[in-house]
Formats: C-alpha cells, structure tokens, sequence
C-alpha cells in the first residue's frame, strides 16, 4: 500500500508535471532534515518545537496525499498543545519515521 497520493497535488496543479515535480523535490530536500529535528526535539524533551513542525508537516503531507501520516503528525501535536501524554510521543514518532521513510522512496520514483 503506497503511503502517499499525488492526485491532490496533480489537481491542483492541472497534473503539470513541470509544476510537480520541483515542488516534490524540495519536499524532498527539506523533509528528511524536519524529520530529523524532530527526532531530535523528542530526545531533548522539547515538546513544543516538536508539536509546531508537526503542525507544520502535517500540512505540507496533506498536499501529498499522506493520510497515514495524519494520525502520528495530529498525536504529535496535541502532545504539544495539551502538555500531556508525553510518554505517547515516542510511538507517534517512530510511526510518523516509518511512514516517512517509505514516502521519500516513494516521492523519488514518482520524479525520477
């Protein structure tokens, strides 16, 4: 099962794929380095950093037809905005990592 759906991206852009195409590689230049702080907020404890690039990726991932990634991205965030359930950020992260992971694969196929 693919992880994520460029047709939301592709309507957007009337599926011009000269539009889609740098629009996917800068996700794919700037994700893996968001998701990397991320992991690095959660090591540090530092919660809110980490619930806004949630917010923040969890915007971004819409675009691109990411729903699996919705649930750890909201989790994340609701850790942030309520200052609870800290113990819960460690699974949404490694399953927000896990979904990434099989994106970028996925995304470098779709432009290559």
């Amino acid at each position: 099962m693919p992880y994520s759906d460029l047709s939301t991206l592709r309507a957007q852009t009337g599926g011009m794929d000269f539009i889609i195409k740098p629009i996917v590689e800068k996700f794919l230049d700037t994700a893996p380095q968001t998701l990397a702080e991320m992991q690095q907020q959660l090591a540090n404890g530092d919660f809110e950093s980490l619930g806004k690039n949630a917010h923040k990726l969890k915007s971004t991932t819409a675009h691109f037809g990411m729903d699996a990634a919705q649930e750890p991205l909201m989790q994340l965030e609701r850790i942030w905005k309520e200052n609870a359930n800290h113990g819960k950020a460690e699974a949404a992260m490694a399953s927000l990592a896990h979904i990434m992971q099989a994106v970028f694969v996925e995304l470098k196929e779709a432009v290559a």
